[in-house]
């Protein structure tokens, strides 16, 4: 077992993890092209791609899009791989699931993030899938429609989230435990996830609830593969017009003191770790 606090520096695991998840990525790569689905490098492993040729330096998670259309072919893909070390986890094969996007996980590895580290629920290592769905060119709809998405995502990070432990956070954390039931709201977002994809010109991310949560579609149409660490992966071909909407002038790097990883883990395990130390 890998104590990122007492045994390793943050930078030596975040590198181990970057390992992993690569290894994982060119699983998912050979299982879905096997299966004639596309997915996309997503948000910051996306910046990665063009600005690092590869992972972002201090970036310890990948980020995939697919088309939402495709969920359940890439659930079933993935989960019926009787050869592959993964599992593609949603709230339909997990219990307590957290999230309201699904995530590919290494079935050798075990991760709990702190602000979940006192539920019932088993992570691993993992690759987040944002599924892409269409949304309305008509402004006053569309905003109506993230409004309500923001607010469901809001009651499934309340009912779950431990660090909801004081003041109003509590209060809230308290009257969602009362009130929400997390299945209903994740099988309605996986319903506006999967829906047929329409003629308009813009996509959102699931992952986001914010100006970058809109997508131009165009981008989106085809796609290149570009280098990413030892290997190529695929990028939407509009991926300039995508970075600069998401991030701006993407390929400024950020301040020292903005240089860390964002998530703080409690636990990490991962079998035959001796092979990612450096």
């Amino acid at each position: 077992m890998i104590n990122p606090v007492e045994n390793l520096g943050e930078e030596s695991v975040t590198r181990i993890l970057q390992k992993k998840e690569l290894s994982m990525l060119k699983e998912v790569k050979e299982i879905l092209e096997k299966n004639n689905i596309q997915f996309y490098l997503a948000c910051g492993t996306a910046l990665g791609c063009v600005r690092h040729k590869g992972f972002i330096p201090w970036d310890d998670d990948i980020d995939i899009y697919i088309m939402g259309k495709d969920y359940a072919k890439i659930k079933n893909a993935i989960n019926n791989d009787i050869s592959s070390n993964l599992i593609f986890q949603d709230y339909t094969t997990v219990n307590n699931y957290p999230y309201w996007f699904p995530k590919i996980v290494a079935k050798d590895t075990v991760l709990v993030e702190k602000s979940f580290g006192n539920m019932d629920y088993a992570c691993g290592v993992y690759i987040d899938v944002f599924p892409l769905f269409s949304a309305s060119d008509n402004r006053f709809v569309r905003e109506m429609q993230e409004l309500c998405r923001y607010l469901w995502y809001a009651m499934i990070r309340s009912y779950y989230n431990e660090s909801f432990s004081k003041g109003i956070k509590k209060f809230i954390k308290t009257i969602s435990k009362l009130l929400v039931k997390p299945k209903r709201i994740q099988k309605r977002l996986e319903k506006i996830y999967c829906k047929t994809q329409n003629d308009g010109r813009f996509l959102i991310d699931s992952g986001v609830f914010n100006k970058q949560a809109l997508l131009k579609k165009e981008s989106f149409e085809k796609i290149v593969d570009l280098k990413f660490e030892d290997t190529t992966m695929p990028m939407p071909y509009g991926y300039d017009t995508y970075l600069n909407d998401y991030y701006g002038d993407y390929m400024v790097m950020p301040p020292e003191k903005d240089r860390v990883s964002r998530h703080h883990i409690a636990k990490l395990e991962i079998k035959g770790v001796e092979q990612l130390v450096e």
